[in-house]
């Protein structure tokens, strides 16, 4: 009959509906949804297929077939557990903030992989082909719910008091707070609507978090096992799927049924904000402190962790549950949560938090451990790590970039580190920090991920990694490519954030304006330039902490001069200040204020830098009224030593000739290429052949 029934349908029109099939008894099966076209209109119809990955792009081609597809929107299935080839899959919308989203999708269940899935809602077009949108009812394996209601897998019920081990959801009304997905590593805690009667609920298993005493107070984790902590001025969490600082925190029972709970290292507690109807973690009462309710399933056990001796093998299980290395790793760029490895036959990059430092050449001992994450359609790499299992490095042989064409790049090295020479730097308009680069024979984006000096033009080499984006190759530029601005400024003062070029890794120098030194290395990602007085000819800039919780601190190629934080620029030796210009870059949030002169300039991006004019010879005092980002601040003035009739009594042509590059580093034999020359108080732009 049903069989007879499609045969019609696919020689007429396609109707609203299909008479004895598609029923929760007598289900489509996925052939059967196909056939009837991308134009299928049916407002309710039963599904049935195996679930066999998702999909992390914006067409049907963008399937990932594995228990990770990096998305949490949508599953596919198919007819069979085997299928591998997206044409034969039905996608399933899982539609946001729903009970059925929250049990079936395979970014917080990987273990819903290859069930089978039934499943009710309106077939219509959905990726370009006929599709499940819209669904109200479910089952795994047999057992299931309804879509916009309660799966009916766990039963929470009101809690007076707290049990060490147990699970509890965090509710503030009928919102119930629902973990963040495994691609996360921080963000506040959404919730969805819960049906409460007689101070119970059902509803899905992940609602609950598990909590659990330890010195001080308790620990939090959420259905990954991941500990909920604090840092920062954030009220948001982090996650971390080991003991971290930050991860303690009081729990104290109020009268009227909630509970205080306290984050220890920070002194915030968590609310329901009605404002952004989620649960974060506040210093001061911003909305109403959960009540909790104890879950009637066991807490989750810790996952049995899974040996690789090498990157080869990590990659090919894609375990979602814990792997270690038995096999040291080689360091090759570490830049915030970024760590490239080698097992020194095949490259991985390691995303999250390890609290160490590496630079290139260090040698990591056996033991990291983390699981498998395909992230954004691709990007294959260890994510949720346990930072206590990065141990200290001894020292070993530096890694040198591979030569490649761009031709030769694909998702075979993934993660390499590489150098590509004779290429060309095309901007794309609208996306400051994306490039087209080309070699003369193919062309690639560059995304300027770690933030280096980036511009038009032809260039004797790229350095970077290989990385995909939405199921696309990119490359991940780690040394600058275009001119900074000029490291050297002639009769006044100024102060340039450059690459250091001694340093693997984005490290920076302050550096004065004939190049040199002012002070100690930025050896690690935020070091703080509070106490560091950064000295060029008549002037010294100085950081000190304001009323912000932040200073100014070296991040990568710029510094970040945190809100309410204090510049203080004094002159000496009789010098008048008369301008300071600050050169903000992308992502800079304002501007600052001065105890005397005038601002001009919002501070809100590189086109819109900060200009300070006025006339001071006592100490210039700037507050940032916003965060600002700036890759250099130059000083202008009159008078003191170096300026006036000074400058004037320098014999220019017996002075030594100095060379330096366009990141302020001199250059003791430049070879081809642009340079600073300097000889006194004269400096020019060359280009040495």
């Amino acid at each position: 009959m049903k069989k007879l029934l499609l045969s019609m349908l696919c020689m007429g029109s396609i109707m609203g509906a299909y008479a004895g099939t598609g029923t929760e008894a007598d289900p489509y099966t996925c052939a059967e949804v196909i056939a009837m076209g991308p134009n299928v209109d049916v407002a309710s119809a039963t599904v049935k297929g195996y679930i066999v990955g998702g999909c992390n792009g914006a067409a049907l081609s963008s399937a990932q077939f594995s228990a990770n597809p990096g998305t949490y929107s949508n599953v596919l299935i198919a007819d069979s557990k085997d299928c591998k080839d997206y044409n034969q899959c039905i996608p399933v919308q899982l539609v946001s903030k729903t009970d059925l989203r929250a049990a079936v999708n395979l970014g917080d269940n990987p273990g819903n992989y290859l069930k089978e899935l039934t499943i009710t809602g309106q077939l219509t077009k959905y990726f370009g082909v006929a599709g499940v949108k819209a669904p109200t009812a479910y089952s795994l394996d047999g057992a299931g719910g309804g879509g916009g209601g309660t799966t009916g897998s766990t039963t929470y019920t009101l809690a007076s008091t707290i049990t060490s081990g147990k699970k509890y959801a965090f509710v503030s009304g009928t919102n119930v707070a629902k973990p963040q997905g495994s691609d996360k590593t921080y963000g506040y805690l959404y919730v969805d609507n819960a049906t409460i009667a007689n101070n119970a609920f059902s509803g899905a298993d992940t609602y609950g978090f598990t909590i659990t005493a330890v010195d001080g107070g308790y620990t939090i984790q959420d259905n990954l096992n991941r500990y909920l902590y604090q840092s920062g001025t954030y009220n948001s969490f982090n996650f971390s799927a080991s003991r971290t600082d930050g991860d303690v925190w009081t729990i104290v029972a109020n009268g009227d049924g909630t509970f205080k709970i306290t984050n220890v290292a920070m002194g915030k507690y968590i609310q329901y904000s009605t404002q952004y109807t989620s649960f974060g973690s506040y210093a001061d009462a911003t909305g109403d402190m959960p009540q909790l309710y104890l879950s009637d399933q066991a807490a989750t056990p810790p996952a049995e962790v899974t040996e690789v001796a090498s990157v080869a093998e990590f990659l090919q299980k894609q375990l979602t549950t814990p792997c270690k290395f038995t096999c040291p790793l080689t360091a090759v760029y570490q830049n915030g949560s970024y760590l490239y490895v080698t097992d020194g036959k095949n490259p991985l990059l390691i995303y999250g938090r390890i609290n160490k430092t590496y630079k290139n050449g260090d040698v990591i001992p056996a033991g990291v451990t983390g699981t498998f994450q395909n992230y954004s359609n691709g990007q294959l790499q260890m994510s949720s790590v346990d930072a206590s299992t990065f141990g200290d490095p001894t020292a070993g042989a530096a890694v040198d970039p591979e030569q490649y064409q761009l031709e030769e790049v694909s998702a075979d090295i993934l993660s390499a580190y590489i150098e590509v020479t004779g290429v060309t730097l095309t901007a794309i308009p609208g996306d400051a920090k994306s490039f087209t680069m080309s070699d003369g024979t193919l062309e690639m984006t560059i995304f300027n991920q770690f933030g280096v000096s980036l511009g038009e033009g032809k260039y004797d080499k790229f350095q970077g990694f290989v990385a995909i984006h939405s199921g696309n190759l990119q490359l991940l530029p780690i040394i600058s490519m275009g001119e900074t601005p000029d490291p050297i400024v002639d009769e006044t003062g100024a102060f340039f954030l450059a690459p250091n070029a001694e340093l693997s890794f984005a490290g920076v120098k302050l550096l004065n304006a004939d190049g040199s030194d002012t002070s100690a290395d930025s050896k690690s990602q935020g070091q703080s330039l509070v106490g560091l007085n950064f000295t060029d000819k008549d002037i010294t800039l100085s950081y000190s902490h304001g009323s912000g919780e932040y200073y100014a601190a070296a991040f990568g190629n710029q510094v970040r001069w945190y809100q309410g934080e204090v510049a203080t620029i004094t002159p000496a030796n009789d010098a008048t200040i008369t301008e300071v210009f600050v050169q903000t870059v992308a992502y800079s949030k304002g501007a600052f204020t001065a105890n005397v002169g005038t601002v001009t300039g919002e501070g809100t991006s590189a086109d819109t830098p900060i200009t300070w004019k006025g006339s001071t010879k006592e100490p210039l005092v700037l507050t940032s009224a916003k965060q600002i980002r700036y890759s250099y601040i130059q000083v202008k003035y009159e008078g003191g030593l170096h300026g006036g009739v000074a400058d004037v009594a320098v014999d220019e042509n017996n002075a030594p000739v100095e060379y330096y590059n366009l990141q302020g580093v001199r250059v003791e034999n430049p070879a081809n290429g642009l340079y600073i020359r300097r000889q006194g108080n004269n400096v020019t732009k060359v280009i040495v052949k």
